[in-house]
């Protein structure tokens, strides 16, 4: 009975099931029409133990039990299958899946558990066009922080919800990438302080140009050349170079700060609370440098950092990114993965933190594990986020408190 009523509402009422799964909806219908006139026939009775001692019901049960076990199974491997076409899914509930798949028409509906595939994504904003069956999806709204990203090129909702789901995750990965690039040209070109909450034109006029995101990997990818030039100085005779670079990181942090005591919205003060992070990290790791007289890109000093650099370039036959950055740490690569990250608090990196990117990154590149391990509450599971953070990657984390 407890089988019966979980698959009842799959195969009687969800029409993507039925028009998937034919003959086990036929099935099943056989199974409904007996068990509802066993239970009717019992109620009838209102006595358990006449109704429970009918001749033949005991055979009967069983070979219902047998049936629906057949039906259980054909749907667990339609749901594989659909886990295999988009593999978010695999981190899904079962029940979320169902109730996401049986809407597959209704992309409205679909969207309400866009936070579950999209993890920093709240909800969509979408464009019905007259005439048009299926709407568009516009912008993004992030669920971590305030910000509001516009969809470019705008995404079309259409065929089944693995299919638009994936057209939507790429559209986000290529819409970030493109910022990226712009974000890349126009930093040279602008104050430092203006580019962090350069605001658009036109409808995004109250919205930031740059994602949260891009404006730190674009601030660190300007760091690493910034420092392997002055670098390049040195080993050239001039050893006051790498001096006049940790001076210019001093400056850009007091401006930074200075920024906060004005009046900001919350989403800007988030954003410039970042940069401060990240630039209060970059000023430490230069003092490094110079106390231990580390001079030369090849020294372990600077090797062990997360080094961005920008690639325009980003292969043959690459269609979803315009361009992209690759990670470098110790002999480690990695490329960025684009996945969007909302407009939320990074940790703040120490000495530690930094060790474990190293061990971290190096398991990666091995294509082994990696276990951090140490006592309650010290930022082991919190630093493995943010290392996913930084290279821009999707991560999931099982049995732990949020």
């Amino acid at each position: 009975q407890r089988t019966w009523s979980y698959l009842e509402p799959l195969f009687i009422g969800s029409d993507e099931v039925r028009k998937e799964l034919p003959v086990d909806a036929k099935r099943f219908e056989g199974i409904d029409t007996e068990v509802k006139a066993i239970l009717l026939k019992a109620w009838k009775m209102k006595n358990v133990k006449n109704a429970s001692l009918q001749p033949g019901l005991l055979d009967k049960l069983a070979e219902l039990e047998r049936k629906q076990e057949q039906c259980k199974k054909s749907l667990s491997d339609f749901l594989d299958g659909k886990r295999r076409q988009f593999p978010r899914f695999y981190f899904m509930s079962e029940a979320d899946l169902l109730d996401l798949l049986s809407n597959s028409s209704q992309p409205s509906r679909v969207l309400e558990q866009i936070d579950k595939i999209l993890l920093s994504t709240k909800e969509l904003k979408i464009d019905q066009i007259p005439g048009q069956e299926r709407p568009l999806a516009t912008h993004f709204i992030a669920g971590v922080g305030k910000e509001t990203i516009a969809f470019d090129p705008v995404v079309k909702l259409v065929g089944k919800a693995e299919q638009y789901l994936l057209s939507l995750l790429m559209a986000q990965i290529f819409t970030l990438s493109k910022c990226l690039s712009s974000s890349v040209g126009r930093y040279p070109q602008m104050l430092r302080t203006e580019w962090v909450v350069q605001k658009g034109t036109g409808t995004g006029a109250s919205e930031c140009v740059d994602p949260a995101q891009i404006i730190l990997l674009v601030a660190s990818i300007d760091f690493v050349q910034q420092v392997e030039k002055a670098m390049a100085q040195c080993t050239g005779g001039d050893l006051r170079a790498l001096n006049k670079c940790f001076e210019i990181v001093k400056t850009q942090l007091a401006d930074l700060i200075n920024m906060t005591q004005a009046n900001v919205s919350k989403g800007d003060r988030q954003r410039i609370m970042c940069m401060i992070t990240l630039d209060a990290h970059n000023r430490d790791i230069l003092e490094v440098l110079l106390k231990e007289k580390a001079f030369q890109a090849t020294d372990f000093q600077w090797q062990s950092k997360l080094r961005p650099s920008f690639r325009s370039d980003v292969g043959k036959g690459v269609t979803h990114i315009v361009s992209n950055a690759k990670f470098r740490i110790c002999d480690a690569e990695f490329d960025y993965g684009f996945e969007y990250l909302g407009n939320g608090p990074r940790l703040v990196v120490t000495p530690l933190t930094d060790r474990i990117y190293v061990t971290a990154t190096q398991a990666l590149h091995l294509k082994m594990g990696c276990a951090p391990a140490g006592p309650a509450g010290t930022g082991k599971t919190e630093t493995t986020k943010d290392l996913a953070s930084a290279l821009g990657k999707c991560c999931y984390v099982f049995n732990c408190s949020p």
